[in-house]
């Protein structure tokens, strides 16, 4: 069971972590022949993973994503252990290097367990900048709403041109004290989109997923 609806918006504030950023819609995507959908199917098999649609759709458009800065937005039990597994290895296939960072190490580990090579967004701030080895980068930053505003403009400084980011939070998450609802207001800024994966269980039993796109 599929619902759309339009998302209800806060007006974004007037400084965000991301106003220096200019790559909505003018940003080659990761997947750009078109054939994303075979490319994850083909990716989660070889895991040996099982996708409900709201997953494969999440990742879907986080890989055909013409955005520089991408939101993900998926609570406990949606399922983002499994949809990042196969965003990491789809994106790995087409050249690109995934690279994850979180504001906690109990973040970090758990992130680590999409396959995803993963540090703490301090430790990767704090190191010295050096050229990357590959033009083609994926960072993924999770729990992006506990991270504060300071570091996330030091961690957007640090981008490349052809780098991309998914930032992955849930917005109903207590807020980093310096973070000013930074995933809340990145969600609906101009350079990003969102991905919202939810779940919810009805009286019968059953999952029915939503994807919501803002």
């Amino acid at each position: 069971m599929w619902r759309r609806r339009p998302l209800e918006a806060p007006a974004p504030p007037r400084r965000q972590a991301t106003a220096e950023l200019d790559g909505q819609g003018h940003h080659p995507s990761i997947i750009r022949n078109g054939h994303a959908h075979q490319i994850v199917e083909a990716t989660a098999d070889r895991q040996r993973l099982r996708l409900n649609d709201n997953q494969r759709e999440a990742v879907e458009q986080i890989l055909m994503s013409r955005d520089q800065v991408i939101g993900l937005q998926g609570g406990a039990g949606t399922g983002k252990t499994t949809a990042l597994s196969v965003l990491r290895e789809a994106a790995q296939t087409e050249g690109y290097e995934v690279r994850g960072f979180a504001p906690t190490t109990r973040a970090t580990k758990q992130l680590a367990e999409s396959g995803i090579q993963s540090e703490t967004l301090q430790k990767f701030i704090r190191r010295r900048l050096e050229a990357p080895a590959n033009h083609n980068r994926l960072f993924v930053l999770d729990e992006s709403s506990l991270a504060s505003t300071r570091n996330l403009h030091k961690f957007f400084a640090r981008l490349g041109a052809a780098d991309k980011v998914l930032l992955v939070g849930d917005s109903r998450q207590h807020q980093a004290v310096e973070a000013g609802r930074v995933f809340t207001s990145t969600r609906y800024g101009d350079v990003t989109h969102a991905v919202i994966l939810s779940w919810w269980l009805q009286r019968q039993g059953e999952h029915h997923v939503s994807l919501q796109k803002g």
